[in-house]
């Protein structure tokens, strides 16, 4: 026999608090296949169930001021199907688009929609140009390995930052004067 409990109005109004205080200060992570986003992105939130995955960025780790230099985000492991990103400079400098399934959605770089992998892995290239002042300065990054199962169950997601420094332009300068020796293409005067 089912018996019925009065209401407790204070259990009540505690409990629709907390309701109410969950929704209004959480914070939404929500990413579509078209790349847009709604706040900050955390793949692994949805896509997290397929094994490993690894992502990496590469390219120049020391630039000068107010240069721009194109770095590459690699993709490897997981469902190796197709592959979607989010890249952000957290400490700041500005990324710009340069592969044609990419956009610039505030500030950060995702796909227009999922890219195939080739083989093993999936790559995209972006620039970034370093801001005017020196120091360190980190590119950080999302990614997601699918298995183009139209939902994120069998994805999987990583994530991965590379460290910049800015140097001031004369310094810039020194560094490749000593690259350039090195490689023998500056000879000495004996």
């Amino acid at each position: 026999m089912n018996t019925i409990v009065p209401l407790d109005s204070g259990r009540l109004l505690t409990a629709l608090s907390l309701v109410f205080v969950a929704a209004f200060f959480s914070t939404p992570v929500l990413a579509r296949s078209d790349g847009s986003i709604t706040s900050s992105v955390d793949c692994s939130a949805c896509h997290s169930d397929a094994g490993t995955v690894v992502l990496g960025i590469v390219g120049l780790e020391t630039v000068p001021t107010d240069s721009s230099h194109t770095y590459v985000l690699t993709i490897t492991g997981g469902p190796a199907v197709i592959g979607g990103l989010d890249v952000y400079a957290p400490d700041g400098g500005t990324l710009s688009v340069v592969d044609a399934l990419t956009q610039l959605n505030s500030g950060e770089i995702t796909h227009t929609e999922p890219k195939a992998f080739s083989g093993d892995s999936v790559s995209w290239e972006f620039d970034w140009t370093a801001p005017s002042t020196p120091g360190s300065y980190d590119i950080s990054a999302q990614g997601v390995s699918a298995n183009d199962g139209n939902g994120s169950g069998g994805d999987v997601a990583g994530s991965t930052f590379l460290t910049i420094q800015v140097v001031p332009i004369p310094a810039a300068a020194i560094l490749l004067g000593s690259a350039l020796a090195l490689l023998g293409l500056v000879r000495r005067r004996s």
